[in-house]
């Protein structure tokens, strides 16, 4: 097979996982810190600038909201798909880079061999190593998933790689290039220019990488040091023909990197100080010391020391100054225990961990991830196994390719960067591709003679220490290590067991909704004598309803009260809400109204599961946050104010919905409602109100309470009467900033309009 074909296959696959993932990623809401990428990009593009940045708690680097803002601008704030399938395509553009830099980087270790057989050989081993460490990165699944994660990631490696192609392009250059003079000699540094162009966007977009730029600078004195045209025995690493190269990259990163830093200290230096790109580095810096010196990480602490409540003033370059003398006095106060910190956080960039956002495993326990999702993940750390090792052999291989120094640095540089701030999954990602490229140049040099066999013992040692430390956080995690953790195959056992569980509950919940109460109850005793299950319990208090059992000790009430596990938020939510629609349909709505105000349930504040699973009694008249509106409800956010006082209502998000149980009459009906158009954009809020997908009013709110109108159609008597609605949405930073610091599950809210009540009139 031609290697064009080969490749056209390769990218054909990538493409097509990073499509089809989308129906196996249990993606719940924003993690990490898309809320905060996407709130800030929604304000870029309704022309606010960088304001959103003026009251949190830090700044970020420009290129990525950038890059979200135009996503924006032209498809709006909730159409998520436009920048995931641009991601997908970027993402596709680094399967495709690695396998350039793979070519780059691979040779051959037969440094005896004659000129015709060396450059057959090596030809082969580039294209060889190129296409493995492009099938590794189009098949890993954390390169598969990322693109789908708002997260700058993709877009930053998609940068990175074409920098270091392009510093590689410059050194692979005839050496007598450097010696031309006028525009011939610029045009010789036109690959250096373009690598330091595209390493001050990478910078724009990951600040990380600016303290690593003077790592590339050496690297360039090197490099152009022995390309020097001068005799080999004249030629010095660090001779004056480095110097210009080394110069004309620097200012080719400052001249793209200092604009900005000009604009963000006129924003936000406010005199304490000078801004290069953001401010997220003082923080990180303090949280990690926080971590040796309380033993914990506690980012609403950090948050509270660093600004007066949940929002920050503009003075970022003072809290940054603040940030970093917070961090330096935690050090110096317990210096052994951000050692021990540090030491951990050093094996956790190297080991493996199950958990993390941006894995979206979240449940796993539980049934609540999918059987793909879970064996990708677990590939996913299976290939990780294989290539470390590899990669190690591979680095000390010989290939006769410049660049390997550069690779290096990176990946020692990301590392103990991690171990000095805080080490999750998230930053092992820029350094995989690198791990790929040289594991597959040493599958590719596998059958060569090593250049020294001193090399080869130490390229043994260091893969099987690798082995060594990573292996436990695979196979088996001793319990004397860490309490409560466990290795990858451990929770991979527990997620395909709580699959299972998941699914016998499933059983016997869909004989209970077709009404086969006894074969209900059979399936429900048989799961619960095997194994108590938290999905039993729901089933269990419809299953008493339906027998009659209400009241009493052995009543679905009692049962109810009892059955809330503390410390699973989300299952005592539901619990909590069943009890409460219980005791709604009762009657009894002071009681009803203390479950649903309970504060798992605020939490938690899940209108779907409600929607979906709760029995609301028929009901013509809805009070919005007063505290019994969940099951009526579907796309409105947590109330506002207290149920028990009046002036409580709910937002609305882009599309929601509102059922009115049994209200049919089979005739025309109004819907009043008192609603408001309060906004922070500078168009007034425009509704629009659907009834079984037809088009029946629109409005322009104003700003204050007020009450509006809509007839409906004739629905038949004793039907259920469903009424949606749609509307533009603005996003509130001090909102965002508020429930990122209540380390709410849905911190970033888009919000449409207020509603106080909904009630249906005769005609």
């Amino acid at each position: 097979m031609s290697r064009r074909l080969h490749l056209v296959i390769l990218l054909g696959v990538a493409l097509a996982l990073r499509l089809l993932v989308w129906q196996v990623l249990p993606y719940r809401g924003f993690i990490s810190d898309e809320a905060e990428y996407l709130g800030a990009a929604i304000w870029l593009a309704e022309g606010r600038g960088f304001s959103f940045f003026d009251a949190w708690i830090w700044t970020r680097p420009p290129l990525y909201v950038l890059f979200l803002a135009i996503h924006v601008l032209f498809f709006g704030p909730t159409a998520l798909w436009a920048p995931r399938l641009t991601q997908a395509l970027l993402g596709v553009l680094v399967v495709y880079l690695v396998v350039r830099l793979g070519e780059a980087l691979a040779g051959s270790s037969k440094v005896q061999a004659e000129d015709v057989e060396r450059e057959a050989r090596e030809a082969e081993c580039k294209t060889r190593a190129g296409l493995i460490a492009g099938w590794m990165t189009a098949l890993s699944y954390t390169f598969i998933s990322f693109p789908y994660l708002l997260l700058s990631e993709t877009f930053f490696l998609l940068l990175f790689l074409l920098a270091l192609l392009a510093l590689l392009r410059w050194a692979g250059q005839d050496s007598s290039a450097g010696s031309t003079r006028g525009p011939s000699r610029l045009l010789a540094y036109r690959w250096l220019i373009a690598g330091g162009v595209l390493l001050g966007l990478c910078a724009l977009t990951k600040a990380l990488v600016l303290t690593w730029l003077p790592f590339v600078a050496l690297w360039v004195l090197w490099t152009a040091g022995g390309r020097s045209s001068a005799p080999a025995r004249e030629r010095r690493v660090f001779n004056r023909a480095g110097w210009p190269a080394a110069a004309i990259l620097t200012i080719a990163v400052c001249a793209v990197v200092l604009p900005w830093s000009a604009y963000a200290t006129a924003r936000w230096g406010q005199g304490d100080g000078f801004i290069l790109v953001d401010t997220t580095g003082g923080y990180n810096f303090a949280l990690g010391a926080q971590t040796g010196y309380l033993g914990r990480r506690d980012e609403k602490a950090l948050h509270d020391e660093l600004c007066d409540g949940a929002l920050c003033d503009m003075a970022q370059a003072r809290r940054q100054r603040e940030a970093y003398a917070l961090g330096w006095r935690w050090i110096n106060e317990r210096p052994a225990g951000f050692l021990r910190k540090t030491g951990a956080e050093l094996l956790d960039m190297i080991q493996l961990r199950y958990g993390g956002a941006e894995r979206l495993n979240k449940g796993y326990a539980f049934g609540e991830v999918p059987l793909p999702h879970l064996l990708g993940l677990l590939a996913d750390d299976t290939l990780y196994i294989l290539v470390l090792p590899l990669a190690i052999a591979g680095l000390l291989r010989f290939q006769g390719r410049r660049g390997k120094g550069l690779v290096v640095s990176w990946l020692l540089y990301n590392i103990v960067v991690g171990a000095l701030i805080f080490a999750i999954n998230r930053f092992r990602v820029p350094l995989l591709p690198f791990l790929f490229i040289y594991a597959a140049i040493a599958l590719t040099q596998r059958s060569e003679p090593w250049i020294s066999p001193q090399r080869r013992r130490a390229a043994l040692a260091l893969a099987v220490s690798a082995l060594i430390i990573v292996l436990p956080s695979y196979l088996y995690w001793p319990p004397f290590l860490e309490q409560g953790r466990r290795s990858t195959l451990h929770d991979t056992f527990y997620a395909l067991r709580g699959l299972r569980d998941r699914a016998a509950c499933d059983a016997a919940e869909a004989a209970l909704r077709r009404g086969e109460l006894e074969l209900a109850r059979q399936l429900h005793d048989q799961i619960s004598a095997r194994k108590p299950l938290p999905c039993l319990a729901p089933i269990q208090a419809r299953l008493l309803e339906a027998e009659g059992h209400i009241d009493g000790d052995g009543g679905a009430l009692a049962f109810l009260a009892r059955a809330a596990p503390p410390g699973d938020v989300v299952q005592a939510a539901k619990i909590l809400m069943l009890e409460g629609d219980l005791l709604r349909r009762l009657g009894r709505e002071q009681e009803a109204i203390e479950r649903f105000v309970a504060r798992q349930v605020e939490v938690m504040d899940d209108h779907d599961w409600a929607w979906a699973s709760l029995r609301p009694p028929p009901a013509r008249r809805i009070d919005l946050g007063a505290g019994l509106d969940y099951g009526y409800l579907r796309g409105f956010y947590q109330r506002e104010g207290r149920a028990e006082d009046p002036g409580n209502f709910r937002w609305s998000g882009p599309e929601a919905v509102m059922r009115f149980p049994g209200a049919g009459t089979g005739g025309e009906q109004r819907l009043v409602m008192r609603v408001s158009g309060y906004t922070i954009r500078s168009q007034p809020t425009a509704i629009a109100v659907w009834m079984e997908g037809k088009l029946l009013r629109t409005f322009v709110l104003k700003q204050g309470w007020q009450e509006i109108e809509v007839r409906l159609p004739p629905v038949p008597p004793g039907a259920d009467v469903v009424v949606s609605f749609t509307s533009p949405v603005f996003v509130n930073p001090r909102d965002l900033a508020e429930r990122v610091r209540a380390s709410n599950p849905r911190p970033l809210r888009f919000l449409g309009f207020q509603v106080d009540w909904a009630e249906l009139r005769s005609p």
